[in-house]
This record gives structure tokens, sequence and C-alpha cells, in this order.
């Protein structure tokens, strides 16, 4: 028993070092579960910090999105929504209650038929799709969708978002319709529109284009610059770049090549553009075609040179008559009225007056024809006697300078439709250039024939049958002309005479009043010369008239029964001067120097006739007519304008006024007798016309005194003498009155 009671207490021994073992353990496990605990008491301090963390990024996540004012819906991989703003709840019509449904289950208001597959394909291509949608309100979106990735880059869905871009729509559209009314409206302006921005050209319009014959794309960086000349590019390029670089507007003028590949002078005016906070955007401007006034600026300038020269002529052409006609007045003053010395005199007096007449008359019908004031008096007559009578006119002036008019006229008449006083002022100005050009004992050649005129020629198909005009062609051995001045030999103030550039007289205006006269009888003329010295020839066409009957016999003249004349003039040389001329021609004459006197002579004298001037110191020569109308014993007066005033409106107030005639001065004795010849009996109206100043102005009544008194000049100087000739020549029709008067007296020093 003891030996089992000390196996017994070795046993109890031995379990108490197992208990004190097992105690030892117990004390290590609670250890450790003592720091476990620790642990999990820190990790359960985490995991709450991790969930306020957490719940605050989800407070932070849900008020962003909520205070974020668009709608962003988070979908799935299969398409399921996630989570959604308060803005898409409210543009997609969703609920809170949709989170978790496939979104292809759900009916949006905005109608995307294919959503679904593009939300796929953004899922599996990792990209970005955009789109603009409307609602059913019309409304416009733009519609995103994106891939949703994780932190660790995994795909795991798709974000859309629905962004209101419906301002910036409808201004993209209002802006659009702006540029397009801009577009259209550039395009229909006659003008070259360009609008640059800061690089390149943004906008050229049709006009542009089409001036250039490019295209837009043509037009882009600097490449507008190869259509400039090649002489203006540089100096435009370096103004652009100035203002360019100043933010300034600029203007400039260049040439520009046009499609046809002609240079046309453009002037381009440019303003800059800006935003409205004053950003610089590039420039806008027009383009303008001024060539035409580059031309017309160039005619300026030539003809302010042409009217310097003119003016040196005119004073060269005046000086000469008026110093032969100073001498020969103290002449008269100191000779003998019977003297040989008194008589050339007296005709070196008529003939440099004339020749001052015949100046101012060139002057004025030049005028008169460029602005369209002249009408003609067209009858049919015979062109072969119209060119007779030219010859004999100028018959004198040949014979003085010894050179022979040889004529080839048909023996038949050559009928056209023709004024004949301006036709024989065509010839008769074309025989005069003819021999002032040719030397002393040389030729004229007059030649009549019939064939179509050139432009009939030119404009007409091969062998086509043409209408023949008559042509007169003019031919002389005088100095030539140069063929370069052949196409500006009908200029007006030209001169061409090479060897003699100032001793001719004229100033250079007989051609140009020629030509003109020619084209308003629905002629031509041209100019033909071998070269200088070699004589030149003038060709005058003319349209054949068919034959409707007789020539018209010309009126007979008869001199008037004396008769009182009231001269109304404040000039006292001008009315002295007409006074002698009236009387010599056995009228009797009362002479006024102011409106008041003349209504007072007339009711004490009742003139026949008065010759009223216009502009008096007291009163207007209109009033002086109309007070004269009111007074029985003038009432039926001839009253005739003599005026320095030849405008239309003139002659207009003159008509109003009650005035019969309005005349210019100088006037001619056979006009007014041709005046009073038709006061006195009405004849056709075709008479009448050529003769009434009033009709076809002051300038065709005296030529019409030219030609008739011519005529009256001749018979009265083969009656009365070589002076009586030249004076009555130079009365009625200066020079070439006084010429043939003085021609068929027979005394050449009086001409």
């Amino acid at each position: 028993a003891n030996e089992e009671l000390q196996s017994a207490n070795e046993e109890v021994q031995s379990a108490n070092e197992e208990l004190q073992s097992i105690n030892e353990e117990l004390e290590t496990s609670k250890e450790e579960i003592q720091s476990s605990n620790e642990e999990l008491a820190t990790v359960n301090d985490e995991l709450q910090n991790r969930n306020l963390e957490l719940s605050q990024s989800n407070n932070d996540l849900v008020n962003l999105l909520a205070s974020v004012n668009m709608a962003i819906v988070m979908l799935g991989r299969d398409l399921r929504i996630r989570r959604l703003t308060p803005a898409a709840e409210k543009v997609l019509n969703l609920i809170p209650t949709d989170v978790g449904r496939p979104i292809s289950d759900i009916k949006l208001p905005i109608p995307v038929p294919d959503l679904e597959q593009l939300l796929l394909e953004v899922v599996d291509t990792v990209t970005v799709k955009e789109r603009e949608v409307q609602d059913r309100s019309g409304r416009w979106y733009l519609l995103r969708a994106r891939a949703y990735k994780t932190i660790d880059s995994k795909i795991d869905g798709a974000v859309l978002m629905l962004i209101d871009v419906d301002l910036h729509k409808r201004t993209e559209q209002a802006l659009g319709e702006t540029e397009s009314r801009f577009a259209r409206l550039a395009d229909s302006a006659p003008v070259l529109i360009w609008v640059m921005d800061l690089e390149e050209t943004r906008y050229a319009n049709r006009a542009y284009r089409e001036f250039v014959g490019a295209t837009e794309s043509m037009l882009t960086r600097e490449q507008w610059v190869r259509y400039i000349h090649a002489d203006d590019a540089e100096a435009y390029l370096a103004l652009y770049r100035e203002r360019f670089a100043k933010r300034q507007p600029f203007e400039a003028q260049f040439r520009l090549r046009r499609a046809d590949g002609e240079y046309r002078w453009m002037k381009s005016v440019a303003a800059p553009r800006t935003t409205e906070s004053g950003e610089f955007l590039g420039y806008v401007g027009c383009s303008f075609d001024i060539d035409d006034l580059k031309v017309a600026e160039t005619a300026l300038r030539e003809a302010d040179a042409t009217k310097g020269l003119f003016l040196a002529v005119l004073a060269h052409e005046l000086r000469t008559p008026l110093a032969a006609a100073t001498n020969a007045v103290q002449v008269i003053g100191a000779a003998d009225p019977a003297s040989k010395p008194y008589a050339i005199a007296r005709g070196i007096l008529l003939r440099q007056t004339a020749n001052m007449a015949r100046l101012l008359e060139d002057l004025v019908d030049l005028g008169r024809i460029t602005h369209g004031l002249v009408r003609l008096q067209k009858t049919q007559l015979d062109l072969v006697q119209a060119l007779r009578h030219a010859i004999d006119v100028v018959a004198a002036d040949a014979a003085a300078h010894e050179i022979r008019v040889i004529t080839e006229l048909p023996g038949h008449p050559v009928l056209v439709e023709a004024d004949p006083l301006r036709l024989d002022q065509i010839f008769s100005n074309l025989l005069a250039n003819a021999i002032k050009f040719s030397v002393r004992g040389s030729r004229i050649w007059v030649v009549v024939a019939q064939e179509p005129a050139p432009s009939a020629a030119a404009a007409a198909p091969p062998h086509a049958r043409l209408r023949e005009s008559a042509v007169v062609r003019i031919s002389d051995e005088g100095v030539g002309i140069d063929p370069s001045m052949l196409g500006r030999i009908f200029e007006p103030f030209t001169q061409v005479d090479p060897e003699r550039p100032v001793a001719r007289p004229g100033m250079g205006l007989g051609l140009t009043l020629t030509k003109q006269l020619v084209e308003q009888h629905d002629g031509e003329i041209s100019a033909q010369s071998a070269g200088i010295g070699h004589g030149s020839t003038f060709s005058v066409y003319l349209p054949v008239s068919p034959a409707r009957g007789g020539a018209i016999a010309p009126r007979p003249r008869t001199v008037p029964e004396k008769r009182l004349v009231l001269i109304v003039d404040d000039n006292a040389d001008a009315a002295d001067a007409l006074r002698l001329m009236l009387e010599l021609a056995s009228f009797e004459v009362e002479v006024a120097p102011d409106g008041r006197s003349a209504l007072e002579t007339a009711v004490a004298r009742s003139p026949s006739i008065v010759l009223l001037d216009i502009n008096l110191p007291d009163m207007t020569g209109w009033d002086v007519a109309r007070e004269l109308r009111k007074d029985a014993h003038v009432a039926s007066a001839l009253i005739v304008a003599v005026s320095g005033l030849s405008m239309p409106e003139d002659r207009h107030r003159s008509e109003q006024a009650g005035i019969d005639h309005h005349l210019t001065k100088p006037i001619s004795l056979q006009t007014l007798l041709d005046l009073v010849e038709q006061w006195q009996a009405p004849v056709d109206g075709a008479a009448e016309g050529a003769v009434d100043g009033e009709a076809d102005s002051a300038a065709d009544g005296a030529a019409d005194g030219a030609v008739e008194g011519a005529a009256h000049g001749a018979a009265d100087g083969a009656a009365d003498g070589a002076a009586g000739g030249a004076a009555g020549g130079a009365a009625g029709g200066g020079v070439d009155g006084a010429a043939r008067g003085a021609a068929d007296s027979g005394a050449d020093d009086s001409a």
C-alpha cells in the first residue's frame, strides 16, 4: 500500500507538475488572448474609423452628385442602374427605386433607339461616345457615355451623362443663320468682300471668287497675294503686316488680276475684327473696282495738261488777230478814207475780227455738240451741189495760196439726208484744212464715189450684199500726218504739224467738230497718210438717200421796208456797232442803255423791232420784254434777244417772257434780215428752223448767216466794189462772206 501510496504520490506529483505546466500554458494563452483582444480593439477602432470615412465619402459623393446640376447615371456591366443624380431623375424621369433595374427596361423621355448598343460598345471598347439628342419638348442635350473604371483600372460598367446644350445649340443655330444671311448678302453684293483671321482667309464672297477665278481653298494663307500685280504686291503686304501688328484699320490701292488676265485697279478698305472683350480676330474688308476712276483720273490729268496747251494756243490765236486789228484801227484813224492804206487796214480789221468770231464759234460748237445740244434740220439734198458750194467758199483762199482744186464729181445728183448748213461746215472745214497744210502751188483733189462704209464692211459676213454710202475723199499734197498720230487726229486741240507746230492758225478744233457732225449724220470719217511729206486724205461716208421728189428751190430774199429798230444794250460800243450796221442797211435806229429808258423810248416811238440784251444794269431783258408785251403800241413788235447767254434754260426763259427769237452775240445782218422776213410772211417749217436761232441755237443761226451772207456778200461786192463787198460779206457771214465779197469785187487787199 505504501508503495502504491508512494506511486500515487508520484503520480500526484507528476499530475501537479502537469497542472503547473498547464497553468503556465493557460497563463501564456491568457496573455495571447489579451494581446488578441487588444489587436481586435485596435482593428475595431480602425474599422470604426473606416466606417466613418466611408460614411463621410458617401455623404460627400451624394452631396456632390446632388449639387451637380447634370444628369448622371452610373451603370454596371449588366447595364443595371447603380447610382443617379437628382438631375437625372428629373431629366430622364427616373425614381430612386429604379436603382438596380436595367436601363433598357426603362422608357426614357429622350429617344435614343440604340442606347443599349451604344453603352455596350463603350464598355467593350473603352471609348467615349458623344451624341446630340433632343427630348420630346425639343430641348437639346449632349449625350456622353464613357467606361466605368475601378481603382485597379478594371472596367465595371459605364457612366451616362446628359449635358444641357440647348442655349449653346440655339446660339450656334442663330449664328449659323446669321452667317448664312451674311454669306447670301455678301454673295449678292457687287463688291469684293473678304474676312481674314489671324492666319488665313476665312471667307471670300462670290464676287471675289469670280473676279479672280478661284475657290476659297485657293485663297488661304497668303496665296491671294499672287493675284496682286507684281509691282504692287510688296507695298501692299508691307502695309497689311504693319497694320496687322498694330491692330489698326488700313486702306490701300493696288492692281488685282481678273480671271481673264486683265489687271484692274482696286481700292481695299479693311477694319479690325474683335471680340466683346477686345481680342483681335483679324480683318473684314471690301475691295472696290476703281479702274474706271483711275482711267478718269488719268484722263483728267491729261485734260488738265490739254487745257494748259489749249489756253496757250488760244492766247496765241487771239493775240495775233488782236494785234493786227489794233494796228489796223490806228491806221484807219490816221489815213485818208480814200487811200489804199485805209482800204488795206479796213480789210485787215474785217478779216481779223472774223477770225476771232470763227474761233469763238468753234468753241461754242464744240461745247454744244459735245453736250448734245445741236439739233440737225435734215432735208434731202444733192451732195454734189453741197460740195460745189463748199469749194466756192474756199476758192478765194485757195487762189491766194495758188492751190488748184481738182474735182471728180458725178454728173448726176447724189442724194443724202443732211442739214445743209452743217454739211457745208463739214466740207468747208476739210477743204480749209487741206489748204492750210498744203504748200503753195500744190493740188487738192475732191472725189465723190459710192461704196460701203468701212464699219458696215467690217461687220458684214463674207459675200454679203452691202448698202452703199456716198464717200467724199479730199486729198492734198501737203505736210502729211505721222502714222502714230492718225489715231489722235480727231481729238480736241490736237496740232499735227511736225515742221511748224505753232505757225499754223487754229486751235485744233476743226477736225473734232467735223467728226462729230459727220457722226450726227450717221456717217463716218477717216484719215489716211503715207507719212510726213506725203500729203493726206480724208474720207467722209454718208448714207445715200432714195429719191423722193424734186429739190426745194431756195426761198427768195427780200429787203424789208424801212422800220424803226430799238437797240437795248448797256455796252455802248456794242450798241453803237450794231446801230451803225443797221443804219447802213437803211434801218432807223434808237438806242437805250437800260431797261427803264428802253420802256420809255418804246412808248414814245413804238418801234417795230426790238434788239434786247438780257443782262441790263437795272432789270433783266426778260422783264423788259414782259413789260413791252403789256403795252398796246409795242405788243406786236418783233422782239429778238441778243445776248451772250446761250444755254437751253436761257432760251426757255426768253420764250416764256414773250421774246420771239434768242440769238447769241455777235449776230449777222443777214440773220436779222431773215428773221424780219420770216416775221413778215411765215414760211415752211424747214426754212423757218434754218433761220430761227431759237429752234437751232445761235450758232446755227450764225451758220445760216455765213452761207447766205457769202452769196449776198458776193453780189454786193460785185455791185458796190471791194469795200462794200467786204463789209456786206462780213456782216452777212463772217469770214466766208468777206472772202467771197472781196474775191468777186476783185480787190484782194480788202478780202
